[in-house]
């Protein structure tokens, strides 16, 4: 299992347009494509950086289903646009789950 954390800049004023965006078009449209959306939302600290967190079953089944989702007609011919238009930068990370222990990550640091 894998953990994909995506992190998005979005552009000045547009954080409200592209989290309404997100919940009522993309993250249905993850859904009935079968994408395990872990957690979303704006950060706690920056109103303009918005996260995804979603679980794969492998780095090859992430990227076939992201092939799949984002070479679609319906992603294509809906909410592409919308959503770029939104997005100043974004980031991605892809880690083994075990990698999520917070037990393991605090132990690191010491």
């Amino acid at each position: 299992m894998v953990t994909e954390i995506r992190t998005y800049k979005l552009k000045k004023g547009l954080s409200e347009d592209f989290q309404k965006i997100f919940i009522e078009v993309g993250l249905p449209m993850l859904k009935r494509w079968k994408v395990n959306v872990v957690d979303y939302g704006l950060s706690l600290v920056d109103n303009e950086s918005f996260y995804v967190i979603r679980g794969y079953d492998s780095v090859e089944q992430r990227k076939k289903s992201q092939e799949e989702f984002y070479g679609s007609d319906e992603w294509i011919n809906g909410p592409n646009d919308s959503v770029m238009n939104c997005i100043e930068t974004y980031n991605t990370v892809v880690i083994e789950n075990e990698k999520l222990s917070i037990t393991r990550l605090s132990s690191d640091l010491e």
